[in-house]
């Protein structure tokens, strides 16, 4: 990973791809709650245990994690980069 462009590209693809995964299992958690009493806003243990969510729980978790593991490269190699688009992006 030597271009930062195309490692942004990559970057944005990927929070993407967990963005979508995680309205995904959100609104998969509401379909399978239903009208459960849902306290505190955690999810119901009857909606854990159906293997739907936990496919979907899984595929949110290893995309998170798949990004974090990306992110700990990308702000190594990438440090004066991202300041400079960070101060660019602070004045406009």
């Amino acid at each position: 990973m030597t271009d930062f462009a195309k490692a942004t590209q990559w970057r944005d693809a990927l929070t993407a791809e967990l963005r979508d995964a995680t309205d995904a299992l959100n609104a998969l958690t509401d379909e399978l709650a239903g009208d459960a009493p849902r306290i505190m806003g955690l999810t119901p243990d009857s909606v854990k245990a159906d293997p739907r969510w936990k496919a979907a729980k899984a595929k949110v978790d290893r995309l998170f994690q798949t990004l974090r593991r990306f992110n700990t490269g990308y702000t190594r190699q990438f440090k004066r980069e991202l300041a400079a688009q960070h101060r660019a992006n602070r004045y406009t």
